[in-house]
């Protein structure tokens, strides 16, 4: 079974497997200006990251299961379909069904709100959950933003909605997170449905 995603360090032999033990990884070994997970915030990054699901994607899975699944090669599509049908305890098509959509984009948005409350302990004009600085749930946050306009499009009513939710909070972080970002519509041919 390969696990993704993966780094290699040919510098010194290193191979590490999942998210947010690459970014500890890449924290110590290459330091820079940015630290994601700094000296004793373990716990709490793993707090966040723990409620991502529950505040997030288990919302935004179901909206996105048919578009994402077509985008799959043969083999790894039939993989998400089983393994999606296992997760949701349903068949796939009832998983993507289209009446449920505008319910799970509420419940989404909800999440979307309580988080900007916790952010918004952080004092104003604190686009980060660190303060001034982005941290590892920041990164998370911005992965889910790139996923919805990955398959929905910038100009979809949804990212619309999104970026002016909660006074523009989004819009906010996706633009203070770009000049560590890669191009997001250069990972597919097209972006959008």
């Amino acid at each position: 079974m390969y696990t993704i995603p993966l780094i290699e360090d040919p510098s010194i032999g290193a191979s590490v497997v999942e998210s947010f033990a690459i970014a500890k990884y890449l924290d110590t070994t290459y330091p820079g200006d940015v630290t994601l997970v700094p000296e004793g915030t373990d716990a709490f990054q793993t707090m966040f990251i723990d409620m991502l699901p529950m505040m997030l994607t288990q919302h935004l899975l179901p909206v996105h299961a048919a578009r994402i699944s077509t985008s799959l090669s043969p083999r790894s599509e039939d993989y998400f379909r089983r393994t999606r049908e296992a997760q949701f305890g349903m068949p796939f098509a009832e998983i993507a069904h289209e009446s449920t959509h505008e319910a799970m984009w509420r419940k989404a948005f909800e999440g979307f709100s309580r988080i900007h409350g916790w952010l918004n302990a952080n004092g104003e004009r604190k686009v980060f959950f660190m303060g001034h600085k982005p941290s590892w749930p920041d990164v998370a946050l911005v992965s889910v933003l790139a996923w919805i306009r990955m398959y929905n499009g910038r100009e979809s009513r949804e990212w619309k909605q999104l970026m002016t939710a909660d006074e523009g909070r989004w819009a906010w972080l996706w633009g203070a997170m770009e000049k560590w970002s890669c191009n997001i519509a250069s990972l597919r041919h097209k972006e959008g449905p």
